[in-house]
Order: structure tokens, then C-alpha cells, then sequence
């Protein structure tokens, strides 16, 4: 036997028998089978399904290439008859079988199943040299049938079911796949000895010169990396990506115990536009010291919008909906829903005057005669002035466009704001749903804040939910109620309603 390609060559003249031209025949035969092993490796390419019907099951038509790379062509459902006598699990192998007179023939072939011992990579009967061995090596004629699995049958009694898992379908060998065009190449396998990529996907970009423009020139194209798997697992990314799904982040199996699982931004230039609903970290100079700040940028609606609809909100999900906890407007207003707990020192900052503002010049005007008059009344107007100086306001507003809708959840805000001068203490706000002036439920307090403390000019808003359980044409009325205690231990109040018709 030997281990080389040997070509049958013919001469002028020469005498041709029945085994010159076998000879011809099983050397393009061997050509084509170093051809499939040197381009694919073995297994199923399309088809050969199992079907059973009746007392019998069929391998349905395919093509499979086997270890030796002959080619295993199913034309015709392949029926097997179940034997009674032999009920049970069974693995079903697809093999070639040569016979006299009509050369090689696709058969079925059937051994006891044993889950646990199956490799249908290892197929029984094949020596284990030549299952190790490499494409090149297979320069002679196969010694024996290579069996390919292509599923389990299991039957008893008249009951047949089939399984086709672990089947092993056949691949392709390479280093890279290029498209026809040139614009884009999947790679497979490291380039180098000190390349450690295993896995890239890369893409054209363009590159035009200037005397190539100037020319009508074909500009170069590029192949830049838009996606890479190195040898040690890590993934990399270039270009913008687009997720259609959520983004789990698991930690390594190989990562240390002290390893967290998270995402990391390296640093970018400080955006010179506007980047609405981004999430970044960039370095910016803050009086003469660099300063890394990790932003979440939310969109301003521009002149004449309504900043408070755009909003950075934190916030827990339960029966009632989603509640908010911390929520950050456009417009840099930030409102804690709950209970804030500080670690630390507390600072506030003085706030800036608008003059334009008609509340600035009412406060003005009231100072001034305040001051007027208490110099005439002294500590009585004291009392009346602390009386006065809390004055609340609240509103109640839908979060969307939408109405009420039958069955559905129904989202409304309530806002209530201090329009006076001095703080207000030990907060609540009562809220009362009814359908049809039919009480759904008993009054509620909202958040559940014993000690709300409201400040002037600051708006406190909490974001709510309420089932809608009731038929269309129903009217829905939310009445809220404000509570709050002044500097003169007073109690001041304020109401809101709202009504709306239930689609």
C-alpha cells in the first residue's frame, strides 16, 4: 500500500483493460475525497431526518460526507420496519455498503442505545487511528464503512418516538471567509504565532486619497475589525452597537472572588454638542484639576418644552406599578420621592433670583410691608405673619397623553408645591380614588413620609398608579389632599381633583 498520490498515466497506443480504468476511476474518486476532508470536516450537510408512522420509521432524504469522504446520498426515504421482538432504544446509524452490482448504497443500520457511552464522533467500528487522523493522510480506498449517527428510535408495543440530538453535522476548514466584493471577511484561527485573536468579523472602511478623488479613482478599501474573540475569551467591540434585547452581565467562572462583573467606561473628550440619552465618561477641567465624571445626559425639549416631561428616574416596581424614588427633570430639578438619609454634612446652596419673576416682586413688596408694619404692631404682627407664611398648592395630572383605559393601569402625578416663605413640617398628602362617586378605597397617604417637610419654591412630585377596574364610559375622579404644619405650629392645607372618562 502505499502512503503517496499516484496518478494512472496512459499511452499512445497502449492497451486499456477493465482494471486500467478502475484505476482511473478510484483515483479521481480519492481526489474528490481529499477534497471534501481538506475543505469540510465529516458529518450530516442537509436532511436525513427520522419520521415514523405506523409501525415503522424512515430516514428521510440528505446528504452526509463520512469520515473516509465519500459522499452518503439518501434519495428516497429509507423505511424501516419495526421488529417486535427487538422493542426498545436504539441509535440509528447511516452508513455506506458496497455491493456487486450496484456499487456503493446509502443503509440503515441499528445498535442498542446507550446514552451514556454514545459518541457519535467516535463512530463503533472505525479504528481509532483513523478517526485521529488528519485529511491528507487518506491517499488509499476506505478498509470499511465509516457509520454516521443521525438519531434515536424508541419503541414499544405501538408507541414510536425518535430523538436527532448530538447529531454531528459536517463543517468547514479554513482560515478566513472572504465575501466576492472584498468588503467584508469573517476570520477564523489566529493569523500569526503573535496574534491572539481567535474570532473576527471585519468590515470595509473606505479610504479615498485626494488624487484619487481628483482622478475618479477606485478608492482602497480597508478591513477594519468590528468584532474579536482573543484565546483567552475576552470580546471586544468596535462600533456603535445596537442591543435588541437586554444586556446580562455574568461574572467569569475564571475571574477571582474579589473580581466584580460590571461594565467599565474608559474615558472620552468632553462632548462640544448635546449627547441626549447617553451614558459616558469623560475628563473635564474643573479649576485648573482634571476631573473624570460618569454622566447620564438627558434630552432638553428646547425652547418652549416642558422640561419636566424628560426625566433620569430611580425608582422600585411593585403591585401599584412603578414608584420612583429619586427623579431628575430636565430642567435640573431633583426630587426625592422618600426618606433621604445623609452620611455627612449637609449643605444648601443659596439659590439664584429671578427678577422677572412676578413672585420676586410680591415677596419684595410683602417684606417691605411687613417690615412697616411691624414696627407699628410689633409682636402681634409677628404672629399674623407667621400665620401667612405658608401657602401650599397642589395639583393632580396625568404622567402620558392617555386616559383612563379598562383594565389597565393608570398613571397620574401629584404635585404639591410651597408658594410661601418659610418651610412647612410634618407633611401628608391624602388621596381618595373613586368610579362613578363609588369609593374604590379608602383614603391613602402618599409617600408614606410621617415628617414631609416642604420647602418654598421647591415642588415635591410623586409619581402613582391606579388599576383602572371598571367599564368604558365610567368616570374616574382622584381627589388629593395636602397637609402641612406652619412656623406658627398653624395647619394649612390645599385640594386638587381630576376626573376623566375611562376609554
Amino acid at each position: 500500500m502505499n502512503d503517496h498520490v499516484v496518478r494512472v498515466r496512459f499511452t499512445e497506443g497502449q492497451f486499456l483493460g477493465a482494471d486500467d480504468l478502475l484505476e482511473e476511476q478510484a483515483y479521481r474518486e480519492n481526489a474528490e475525497r481529499r477534497h471534501r476532508l481538506g475543505g469540510h470536516s465529516w458529518g450530516i450537510v442537509s436532511g436525513l431526518q427520522l419520521a415514523h408512522s405506523g409501525r415503522a420509521f424512515s430516514v428521510m432524504p440528505g446528504l452526509a460526507i463520512d469520515g473516509y469522504g465519500r459522499a452518503v446520498a439518501v434519495t428516497a426515504p429509507i423505511r424501516i420496519e419495526v421488529d417486535a421482538s427487538r422493542q426498545g432504544q436504539h441509535d440509528v446509524w447511516l452508513s455506506l455498503e458496497t455491493t456487486s452490482n450496484r456499487g456503493d448504497v446509502a443503509t440503515v443500520c441499528l445498535t442498542p442505545a446507550e446514552p451514556e457511552t454514545l459518541d457519535p464522533r467516535h463512530p463503533v467500528g472505525v479504528p481509532p487511528t483513523d478517526v485521529a487522523s488528519l485529511p491528507h493522510s487518506a491517499v488509499w480506498s476506505p478498509p470499511g464503512p465509516w457509520p454516521v449517527y443521525v438519531g434515536t428510535v424508541f419503541w414499544k408495543d405501538q408507541s414510536i418516538s425518535t430523538t436527532e440530538d448530538n447529531r454531528v453535522c459536517a463543517g468547514l476548514r479554513g482560515e478566513a471567509v472572504l465575501a466576492p466584493s472584498g468588503r467584508a471577511r469573517i476570520q477564523v484561527g489566529a493569523e500569526s504565532s503573535n496574534d491572539t485573536t481567535r474570532f473576527a468579523i471585519a468590515t470595509e472602511q473606505v479610504k479615498v486619497t485626494g488624487k484619487q478623488a481628483a482622478q475618479g479613482q477606485t478608492p482602497h478599501i480597508l478591513l477594519t475589525p468590528r468584532l474579536g474573540v482573543d484565546a483567552a475569551g475576552d470580546v471586544s467591540v468596535r462600533g456603535t452597537t445596537t442591543l435588541g434585547a437586554d444586556l446580562v452581565i455574568h461574572p467569569s467562572q475564571q475571574a477571582h472572588a474579589d473580581t466584580p462583573a460590571g461594565m467599565t467606561f474608559a474615558p472620552i473628550d468632553e462632548p462640544t454638542v448635546a449627547s441626549p440619552w447617553t451614558f459616558y465618561r469623560t475628563q473635564v477641567d474643573r479649576n485648573g484639576r482634571s476631573v473624570d465624571q460618569l454622566r447620564i445626559e438627558i434630552a432638553h425639549p428646547g425652547e418652549g418644552g416642558d422640561p419636566t416631561r424628560n426625566r433620569f428616574v430611580v425608582g422600585t416596581y411593585d403591585q401599584y406599578g412603578f414608584r420612583p424614588c429619586l427623579t431628575v427633570n430636565a430642567d435640573r430639578t431633583v426630587i426625592a420621592h422618600h426618606d433621604v438619609t445623609v452620611d455627612g454634612s449637609l449643605r444648601r446652596s443659596p439659590s439664584g433670583v429671578d427678577r422677572n419673576d412676578p413672585r420676586y416682586a410680591s415677596a419684595a413688596i410683602d417684606g417691605f410691608v411687613q417690615g412697616f408694619l411691624g414696627a407699628a404692631h410689633g409682636i402681634t404682627h409677628r404672629i399674623v405673619g407667621d400665620l401667612n407664611a405658608v401657602a401650599l398648592a397642589v395639583t393632580v395630572s396625568k404622567e402620558t397623553d392617555a386616559g383612563p383605559t379598562e383594565g389597565k393601569p393608570f398613571g397620574y402625578t401629584v404635585t404639591v408645591t410651597n408658594f410661601g416663605s418659610a418651610a412647612a413640617t410634618n407633611g401628608q398628602i391624602h388621596i381618595v380614588i373613586s368610579i362613578n362617586k363609588l369609593v374604590k378605597g379608602h383614603a391613602i397617604v402618599v409617600p408614606d413620609v410621617p415628617n414631609l417637610t416642604l420647602e418654598p419654591g421647591i415642588p415635591f412630585q410623586e409619581d402613582l398608579s391606579f388599576p383602572v377596574d371598571a367599564t368604558a364610559d365610567s368616570v374616574l375622579r382622584i381627589e388629593a389632599l395636602a397637609l402641612a404644619v406652619g412656623p406658627a405650629a398653624n395647619v394649612v392645607s390645599a385640594t386638587a381633583k381630576f376626573s376623566a372618562t375611562v376609554r
